[in-house]
């Protein structure tokens, strides 16, 4: 689901998560925190579809999988003895419509996605072109859908490229309009975006299906890494770099696996808690010990790349009068963040933030007022981006929504 809604919405897995919860605890979806995927039948299949059938959009589909003469769902290998996969439950909204945005989306996903476990299976074909010219071997490949099967139910989530060639046969000749030749490097591999990082981690075993989104959330928050397409940060390099030489086990991934397959052997029975615990007692009483016969080495590196870099996360770039930095800084008079110019007090160019927000730099200058644009975040709105002039001509409109709500309720009230 996370990969999926990163993947399809661009929400980041713990953003996921907290709209998934929020649907749980409406009653709307099972509980979203499972590794399982498996559906038992107690879930009571029949009952849930006819319960979404009364959904306008779902009506067809629920009426398609309800004529079949068994439902049986196609599942995974990965079972969770607390929870089942997650599904929705017999006891849908009232009118999905009034789900906000993000929650009306992953409803949606998660409703289509327990449709199509029932449905039939989709066939593809694809076919691969070998063409001499000249004696040098070219290829392409085709591939097409011949029969929807749950891709039907799945809807527009289900995006498979379809790439038609013409019907061709052995030994047929073309005639070649054009040739071109390209000069090209090779490519460094991409870096990990935070669904292709969550998938990284499931593969490795690190973390789990409920707490990988968190471990994730935390390196942002702590400024280990950055961005969509994730950079790890100088403080993030460091404090990896520090932890390895110094306390080497504190960061080994053999480590962490093994735990978290002793809890899974504990839910299982495989192991007795007893033991696991004394295990990780010795493991943990030898980290604490190495760190603490390192602490001042540890301190005085990792010191200086937090002074580092909080100094680069506050520079978000030069003074359009005087061309030095401008910095976000802290006034302990009226206890409010402001940005203000390295080169005070001849320089006493300075300008106010929104309130109740984290800043993030975008290293861009706007071009009406040549202030540096920074992105605006605040919990549980959308993120906006914005120059840091008041007067920029990009906000002429600013407000402007809101004066003219304010004119028709007070039309409103004279009536």
């Amino acid at each position: 689901m996370q990969t999926e809604a990163y993947r399809l919405f661009g929400y980041s897995p713990q953003q996921t998560l907290n709209i998934a919860q929020n649907l749980y605890t409406s009653a709307y979806v099972s509980y979203p925190r499972t590794s399982s995927e498996k559906f038992p039948p107690q879930i009571n299949y029949r009952g849930i579809l006819e319960a979404l059938s009364k959904i306008k959009k779902y009506k067809k589909l629920c009426e398609a999988l309800l004529s079949l003469p068994e439902l049986k769902p196609v599942e995974g290998k990965r079972t969770d003895p607390a929870h089942e996969a997650i599904h929705p439950t017999v006891e849908p909204p009232k009118d999905v419509k009034k789900l906000r945005g993000p929650e009306q989306k992953i409803y949606d996903l998660i409703c289509r996605r327990f449709f199509s476990v029932f449905a039939k299976e989709a066939i593809r074909e694809s076919m691969k072109v070998l063409i001499k010219v000249n004696g040098y071997r070219f290829s392409t490949t085709g591939r097409r859908t011949i029969e929807k099967g749950w891709m039907e139910f799945y809807g527009p989530y289900a995006k498979f490229g379809e790439i038609i060639l013409p019907d061709l046969k052995k030994g047929d000749k073309l005639n070649v309009k054009k040739l071109e030749l390209l000069s090209k490097e090779t490519s460094p591999p991409p870096r990990y975006s935070q669904a292709s990082i969550i998938r990284e981690m499931e593969k490795r075993g690190l973390g789990t299906r409920a707490t990988r989104a968190a471990i994730l959330q935390t390196l942002y928050d702590r400024n280990y890494i950055t961005g969509k397409s994730i950079k790890v940060t100088d403080l993030g390099l460091k404090v990896a770099l520090t932890l390895k030489k110094y306390v080497p086990d504190f960061v080994d991934e053999k480590l962490t696996r093994r735990f978290e397959k002793d809890l899974e052997k504990i839910m299982e029975g495989k192991a007795k808690k007893e033991k696991v615990l004394k295990k990780a007692e010795k493991a943990i009483i030898k980290i604490c010990e190495e760190f603490k016969r390192h602490e001042d080495k540890i301190g005085k590196k990792l010191g200086k790349a937090i002074i580092q870099t909080q100094n680069d996360k506050a520079t978000l770039g030069p003074c359009p009068k005087c061309g030095k930095d401008l910095k976000i800084m802290f006034s302990p008079r009226t206890r409010k963040f402001f940005v203000g110019c390295t080169g005070y007090p001849k320089c006493k160019t300075g300008f106010p933030l929104p309130h109740n927000a984290s800043f993030q730099k975008l290293d861009k200058i706007c071009d009406k007022c040549n202030t540096p644009i920074i992105r605006v975040i605040r919990k549980g709105k959308r993120p906006f981006n914005m120059c840091l002039d008041p007067n920029c001509p990009t906000k002429k409109d600013w407000g402007k929504p809101k004066e003219k709500a304010k004119k028709l309720s007070k039309g409103k009230k004279k009536r």
